[in-house]
């Protein structure tokens, strides 16, 4: 009986240690499962800027360094295969993109849309690294490829409600300003980004 108590406090344990609590919420106890991470966004207020990312490594690390202005908005969710370890049903890809800080523009944008993509990776490769241009970061997360455009614009799948993510433009290029776009997943965020001028450039992407 002992060594039985011993074995389990010990796969407890290992578990306790794997449970990855989000920044936002210190008093959450549940881990996540072998496929999940968290997808975070931060705010950059001398920037206006928004940014997303699955890579917990990369989320602790901003944190950590608060003199660079990045701040968790405890807008988040559960997403899928961002560590690597991809269900079946997640072919489909969000890109990730990056300016530069020196030459510009100083910001990220995210597209799950392969013409966009293409147009991108095009672009970056015909315009010299001295010039402003988007330069691709790889996959932010996978997602799944079984959600129809239909069911996407409806928000239903199979009469089960399924998560819209929109994305908002902050019409920086029209501003003479670094170009910004966040990326939400709720009515009251959408709303307020829409009260606070940003274009809403419709649903970017939709998952479970």
């Amino acid at each position: 009986m002992k060594y039985k108590t011993f074995l389990l406090s010990f796969f407890l344990s290992l578990w306790s240690a794997s449970a990855r609590a989000h920044p936002c919420e210190a008093n959450y106890e549940n881990g996540l499962s072998f496929f999940q991470s968290w997808l975070t966004e931060f705010y950059n207020k001398e920037l206006n800027h928004y940014f997303l990312t699955a890579n917990s490594d990369e989320a602790k690390w901003l944190i950590s360094n608060a003199t660079l202005g990045w701040v968790p908005t405890c807008e988040y969710y559960v997403v899928y295969g961002a560590n690597g370890n991809t269900p079946a049903n997640y072919s489909r890809k969000i890109w990730r993109f990056y300016g530069s800080p020196s030459i510009g523009p100083n910001s990220h944008f995210f597209t799950v849309n392969e013409s966009e993509r293409s147009f991108l990776v095009n672009l970056e490769a015909h315009t010299p690294a001295t010039v402003p241009r988007w330069n691709s970061e790889g996959v932010l997360l996978p997602i799944p490829d079984d959600v129809s455009a239909e069911e996407c614009t409806a928000g239903l799948k199979s009469g089960a409600k399924i998560r819209q993510v929109w994305r908002f433009y902050n019409n920086g290029f029209a501003r003479g300003l670094d170009p910004n776009h966040r990326y939400v997943w709720s009515e009251s965020t959408r709303a307020s980004m829409a009260k606070l001028g940003w274009i809403d450039e419709g649903i970017a992407w939709c998952t479970y």
